[in-house]
């Protein structure tokens, strides 16, 4: 702010009611025209009239004449005028208050993200690389809520106060590309910015002269090249380098990229067509192939097609047996044509469809079981035979029939197809005797953990294991129509004491893992299950050899004496191996809050590829360098993505902070009146229907209000134990019944409700909220009126509880209500004062 210029003689013109204040063009306040090189003085007119060396002004805040150029004449207020200056003293207390309050409930609306972007090229291929500048304009941490390109720029991204971050977007074509943020500080300020950037190969410049000549695929089969020449900007801009599927044929060249680099691209398709001007070796004669045999013996299964000693210039097409019939066609090359003047000859075949039979002996007859009883009674087939199919029966009423049927293409000895028996069974009763069984326990460190061994599916033996003060009991006795061998019938096993001590997790020792190693350096394959809990893994090589190990984690042991696992050695295949891999292109990352829950998706089976991770000051870095054996295309020796920012930050937790319900009375009847607004930034709400619970710490009531939409919800519900009719009208209220024709109070109908409660909004979260029984007013009542609905002798309403209504939530309502009121008193003195004048 500038210096406000002070009339000769008073060092502050504003110390004192009577003196006008005085500005210059230099001071003015904005909306005060000051013409160059005079000053104005604001100040009310005097009513009584000017004074001597005065000039009236026409109306409050008119500038005042001045017949001397530097001097300062001074309007008294007559003091034959109290109400005048008692009126003016409240009306200038009350608009500064009034303008005061009103900027405090004024929100600030400065924040925002300045979003900038550019491009660089490259010429080999004519894409861009983009570098988003995003800047913060406060002095606050800000977090981004949406993000119109979230694998650029995550929503959740932070920025410090007044940060600057980039983000690069890599391998973009020609075209118009555009940044939306929307933004959220840490005071609760809100705000959308965006950026946008047009890029056009044609501003990558152009290359030295160099012209390339090469034979330009058409996907034509009668003139499948067409010979031309371009220069190398318009060779890689048409897309020659890659065109029908790497069909266009080029020798090797060379050419200086937009930095000067050299550039060396391989030759590409059959170099010796380079030589021919329509790029097509010229028509070879042969001979026309001999036609082929065919292989047709009994039934289908082997019949085929043999086609004869291979021509070179002949491509052979053999059609399968379908129906009988098959094709076998001889197709001249490009470059050939048969003798006879054709490019291709067909011949037809017919097979036959004779059954193939194969004699098998008469399977030999099937024995039974028929031991006591019939439980077991079965029959047993012989040794499977070739050819034979076998249905054995099941034994009814002592009977059973067992039957071999020869399978298709098979006949027995005999001259049959099927073969049966029946066999007999006797039922005779039987008990059965048992070795008395045997059972063994054991019982190392850790809860409920012992080994009982036993054959719990021995048949006759009904097992039964019990626990008593720590001890293990096992007990076997016959079943029925079974007996103990001796005279013991009942094994008593035990009692064994558990031993409930915790002990280390005992885990298999592994015992898969397998390696393969291929020419080429450092590029072997070993698997194993580097995932198996309770086991960590360790790799060396010395000599050439590898070495796997495997032994137990902290907390854990290998079954047995073996605590080491050593598989190998295994020799390393270090022989160069000359393969050509593309260039990895593709890698996303996304990291909302929370620690270590990126997620980083790339090519990680890529053949050829080696991938690596780094995180360094908090970014993570995804590397891609050709494997051993193995080298990218072109100059490009590893391929960089990232580095990504790791967002470890907690979780938001939801919250309803700025919700409230109210208690208010309208057309004589209780209402809550609602606005829930929940912030749930990182989604961790687990809820979304909105309830109100009111208590008075013995009495509960849940008010279900409703589903929240886009996170908001508003609107009103009765007073619980109020009620409407069908037009509005109010015929209930809590803590009231109509009995006969008068209104009483009772104790029910939710009568605690109107006395002291608390409450509370859920929704996952909650919020505390105040609220209390809205009171009556002149206007509104909240109980019934004194006449009841029948005329007769009512109750009064009870008198307001308060001073206004009950509320709760933001109090800049409350703020701004108060300036408007001390505003328009403010003005309500200023008309008041202009009134007495102008009567005056």
């Amino acid at each position: 702010m500038g210096d406000t210029a002070k009339p000769p003689g008073d060092a502050n013109p504003n110390h004192h009611p009577n003196h006008p204040t005085s500005v210059d063009e230099r001071t003015a306040p904005v909306g005060i025209a000051v013409r160059p090189g005079r000053r104005r003085h604001l100040g009310f007119d005097d009513p009584a009239g000017p004074t001597d060396g005065e000039t009236r002004m026409s109306k409050p805040g008119a500038a005042l004449a001045h017949a001397d150029g530097d001097a300062r004449t001074r309007v008294r207020w007559s003091s034959r005028r109290p109400f005048r200056r008692f009126a003016a003293i409240l009306t200038s207390l009350a608009l500064g208050a009034g303008f005061a309050l009103v900027g405090v409930a004024a929100p600030a609306s400065a924040h925002h993200n300045t979003i900038s972007a550019t491009a660089t090229c490259d010429v080999a291929t004519g894409t861009f690389d983009i570098t988003w500048t995003v800047e913060n304009s406060e002095n606050r941490v800000e977090t981004i809520t949406r993000s119109s390109n979230e694998a650029l720029v995550p929503v959740g991204t932070e920025f410090g106060k007044r940060e600057v971050k980039t983000f690069t977007q890599t391998d973009v074509a020609d075209g118009t590309y555009k940044l939306d943020l929307s933004a959220k500080w840490d005071n609760g300020a809100k705000q959308s910015n965006s950026g946008g950037i047009t890029v056009d190969s044609e501003d990558c410049g152009e290359q030295p002269v160099k012209k390339i000549e090469f034979c330009h695929a058409t996907g034509s089969t009668k003139n499948p090249y067409v010979r031309i020449e371009t220069s190398v900007r318009a060779f890689f801009k048409a897309g020659h380098i890659d065109h029908q599927d790497n069909g266009d044929i080029y020798p090797a060249f060379s050419y200086l990229d937009n930095k000067g680099k050299l550039i060396n691209v391989p030759a590409q398709g059959d170099q010796s067509l380079l030589q021919y001007e329509d790029c097509t070796k010229p028509i070879v004669k042969i001979a026309v192939p001999v036609k082929p045999t065919k292989v047709d013996e009994c039934g289908v299964a082997n019949d085929h097609i043999v086609r004869p000693a291979s021509i070179t210039g002949v491509e052979w097409t053999i059609g399968d047996v379908v129906d009988g019939k098959a094709t076998a066609t001889a197709t001249a090359l490009a470059g050939y044509v048969f003798q006879n003047g054709k490019t291709e000859q067909s011949w037809s075949f017919t097979f036959t469809d004779e059954p193939c039979t194969v004699t098998i002996p008469v399977p030999a007859e099937p024995t039974k079981v028929d031991e006591c009883g019939v439980k077991d009674d079965r029959i047993v087939k012989p040794a499977d035979v070739t050819g034979v199919e076998w249905t054995i029966g099941e034994v009814v009423d002592g009977k059973a029939t067992a039957t071999a049927t020869a399978l298709p293409g098979y006949v027995f000895e005999n001259g049959k197809t099927v073969q049966s028996w029946t066999l007999d069974f006797t039922n005779i009763p039987c008990i059965i005797e048992l070795d008395v069984p045997t059972a063994s326990f054991s019982d190392t460190c850790g809860v409920d953990n012992y080994t009982l061994t036993y054959d719990d599916e021995l048949v006759g033996v009904e097992w039964t294991k019990s626990i008593v003060d720590g001890k293990l009991t096992l007990t076997a006795k016959p079943a029925k129509g079974y007996t103990f061998k001796g005279d013991e019938q009942v094994k008593v096993f035990g009692p064994w004491t558990l031993d409930q001590k915790p002990c280390d997790i005992v885990v298999e020792v592994p015992t898969e893992a397998s390696f393969s190693d291929d020419c080429g350096v450092d590029n072997y394959e070993l698997v194993y299950n580097d995932k198996l809990v309770g086991v960590e893994w360790s790799e060396s090589i010395v000599d050439g050899k590898l070495t796997l190990t495997a032994k137990p984690a902290k907390g854990y042991s290998f079954k047995g004496d073996e605590q080491v696992k050593v598989f190998g050695p295994w020799s390393l295949n270090q022989e160069p191996c000359d393969v050509v891999v593309k260039v990895p292109t593709a890698a996303t990352f996304v990291d909302t809050c929370g620690v270590d829950n990126y997620d980083l998706d790339y090519e990680e089976n890529l053949l050829g590829v080696k991938w690596a991770k780094s995180i360094a000051d908090g970014k993570l870095t995804l590397t891609a360098t050709a494997a051993k054996g193995y080298v990218f295309e072109g100059d490009v020796k590893s391929k960089v993505f990232g580095p990504w920012e790791l967002n470890d930050k907690p979780c938001a937790e939801p919250t309803l902070t700025g919700s409230f319900a109210t208690g208010t009375c309208v057309a004589d009847s209780p209402w809550i009146t609602f606005d829930v607004e929940m912030t749930d930034p990182d989604e961790q709400a687990t809820g979304n229907t909105a309830s109100l619970v009111l208590t008075d710490g013995t009495n509960t009531e849940t008010i279900v209000l409703g589903d929240l939409e886009d996170g908001s919800l508003k609107g009103e519900v009765l007073w619980p134990g109020a009620s409407v009719d069908a037009d509005g009208k109010a015929n209930g209220w809590p803590g009231w019944a109509l009995v006969g024709d008068k209104w009483i109070e009772v104790d029910d109908n939710f009568a605690w409700t109107r006395g002291d409660i608390t409450a509370k909004l859920v929704v996952n979260p909650e919020l505390d909220v105040v609220i209390s029984y809205p009171p009556a007013t002149p206007e509104c009542a909240t109980g019934p009126k004194v006449t009841p609905p029948a005329g007769g002798e009512g109750s009064t309403p009870s008198e307001p509880n308060g001073a206004g209504l009950a509320s709760t939530g933001f109090a800049g309502t409350s703020i701004a209500i108060v300036a408007g009121i001390v505003v328009i008193a403010g003005l309500a003195f200023l008309v008041v004062a202009r009134i007495r004048r102008k009567r005056a």
